[in-house]
């Protein structure tokens, strides 16, 4: 795990690359604001049962929010060219929050996009074009529509969370 913040922001962003089922390179990456109820994050620091906290040798501290979001677009670039020399393609999970916003900018752009499959964590069983619920709306909005060839592996819209969950996870199966 790599944790990347900024002296002056209150974003907490962590990086897990992994493996998905069938050799396909895997990252997610899940965000946190941190605030006062999680105290001083240190090396010895447990945010929540049974997650432990970065190593402090993984913890890389830069100036502001714009280095911050620079360093996660370029952690991206690279993992999803090093899955698809690998592999042969590349698998992201994206939830929501203020990670939206630190995936914009030119520089993530590329051809491993047409290689990619995303899928998202977290999202609500809202329909898919609201723009002030969804995560999918909000990421085509700020960036997806420009990140050309992703196969977006999307729910289908409804208030059913079971129904939802179940049909995403054969989404993903498939």
């Amino acid at each position: 795990m790599l944790e990347i913040t900024s002296r002056n922001s209150s974003i907490y962003a962590a990086f897990f690359l992994g493996f998905l089922a069938y050799t396909s390179a895997f990252a997610v990456i899940p965000t946190r604001r941190h605030s006062a109820a999680f105290g001083r994050i240190s090396h010895t620091t447990r945010l929540h049962a049974g997650v432990a906290s970065t190593p402090v040798e993984n913890v890389i501290v830069l100036k502001d929010d714009v280095e911050v979001s620079a360093a996660i677009r370029k952690i991206l670039a690279d993992a999803a060219s090093e899955a698809i020399e690998d592999h042969g393609y590349f698998a992201l999970a994206i939830p929501g929050g203020s990670i939206l916003k630190m995936l914009v900018g030119e520089d993530v752009l590329g051809d491993w996009t047409t290689k990619t499959t995303i899928v998202y964590v977290n999202h609500k069983c809202v329909n898919m074009d609201d723009l002030e619920l969804s995560t999918h709306a909000k990421a085509r909005k700020l960036f997806l529509d420009k990140w050309i060839g992703c196969n977006i592996l999307i729910l289908d819209g409804t208030d059913d969370g079971d129904s939802e969950a179940s049909a995403y996870e054969d989404k993903m199966r498939a």
